[in-house]
């Protein structure tokens, strides 16, 4: 299947002028293979361009917000499998833009992290996007935020900062098979965020190796991690105290 961009976006604007709920009709397996065929054709070059260009024209239709939601978290994570990161950027900002869902505002700000050029108003505009997450405790946004002030900021107190977050994650089994998965294939932050769950006994051991196994693997990927990381929390020295003057 191969479409023109004109092509493209008459037919969007056809659905866009008597939408349809997409999950009763053959209007979403349309899109969903629009995007596949935008995700595999073999000139990407305007590929983002024309899915903002969509985004737009479906927003401001008619069609049932929620639907629409649906259909752009449903492309965000096609996108991100396939290491699309610009288009499932896209496609989680549509998601945000429409509901403001806390799990689209987590996911957006994933996609924004594993991305390349993770600096400076990107790393506010991720932190934001994570914060009222982090006042309810999400266990995924408290990981994707321990993270970002870890890996992205990366000093000393920065890191202190990302353990504390984790320290505030609750059993959850959803969150910690997300980043096993990501261990699985050989993604260093996946042995990071297990390596930080097994020290806060969030999780007793890790389905991906031992501490040790653990340990080489995130020393090896960020070579300032702070040796504390690799110990139990209850088995920190404490710090010395000044003695008392008489």
């Amino acid at each position: 299947m191969q479409y023109t961009e004109r092509e493209i976006l008459e037919r969007t604007n056809r659905f866009c002028e008597n939408p349809k709920p997409f999950f009763l009709s053959d209007e979403r397996e349309f899109l969903q293979d629009l995007v596949l065929d935008l995700l595999h054709e073999n000139d990407p070059t305007n590929k983002a361009g024309l899915f903002v260009s969509i985004f737009k024209i479906i927003t401001a239709s008619s069609a049932d917000k929620d639907d629409i939601a649906m259909l752009f978290r449903s492309v965000g994570f096609t996108a991100y499998e396939n290491e699309e990161y610009d288009i499932a950027e896209a496609a989680f900002k549509g998601a945000v833009a429409i509901n403001n869902e806390l799990a689209d505002r987590n996911n957006l700000a994933y996609v924004m992290r594993k991305s390349k050029n993770l600096s400076g108003a990107r790393i506010k505009e991720v932190i934001d996007l994570l914060s009222d997450g982090i006042q309810i405790k999400e266990p995924y946004c408290l990981i994707n935020m321990a993270l970002v002030f870890s890996v992205a900021l990366g000093t000393d107190s920065d890191w202190e900062i990302a353990d504390t977050l984790i320290a505030m994650v609750q059993t959850d089994s959803s969150a910690i098979n997300w980043w096993q998965e990501l261990g699985e294939k050989d993604d260093t932050e996946g042995y990071l965020a297990h390596l930080w769950l097994n020290r806060h006994k969030v999780i007793a051991e890790s389905g991906l190796g031992t501490r040790q196994f653990l340990w080489k693997k995130v020393s090896t990927a960020y070579p300032n991690v702070p040796v504390w990381l690799k110990t139990d929390v209850d088995q920190e020295p404490e710090p010395a105290q000044d003695s008392e003057q008489d």
